[in-house]
């Protein structure tokens, strides 16, 4: 039996670093070390074609209230375990690409993200 909990496995952790890393790179557009409100709004508005923007206190929400997340600030909050309970971030995820709650993907959504990417 092959244990794979990050507690056994240092690989999991490597895995990890490398999707933060990766999410980090995604959102700072403008690659300056941080990302900013505008860098996850830009971002975002990709996967919500019908929306201009989100709210702006979703957007600080998001950020943890702060102006900017350095790689270490979003590797504290991920690693500190999201203070939202029941968060489900593959879920959530799904649902930018499933926005009638079919559960399956659209695939005219998919195109104009991968377009505005």
């Amino acid at each position: 039996v092959i244990d794979f909990s990050p507690a056994a496995n240092s690989f999991s952790s490597l895995l990890q670093e490398r999707e933060i890393k990766a999410a980090f790179d995604f959102f700072d557009v403008s690659k300056t070390g941080k990302i900013t409100l505008k860098n996850l709004q830009d971002r975002i508005r990709a996967f919500h074609p019908n929306k201009k923007s989100l709210p702006k206190g979703e957007l600080k929400f998001l950020m943890g209230g702060k102006p900017h997340l350095t790689y270490a600030d979003l590797k504290q909050m991920i690693e500190d375990g999201s203070t939202i309970s029941g968060f489900d971030p593959m879920e959530e995820a799904f649902k930018l690409y499933d926005p009638n709650n079919t559960g399956f993907i659209d695939m005219d959504v998919l195109r104009k993200v991968f377009s505005e990417l």
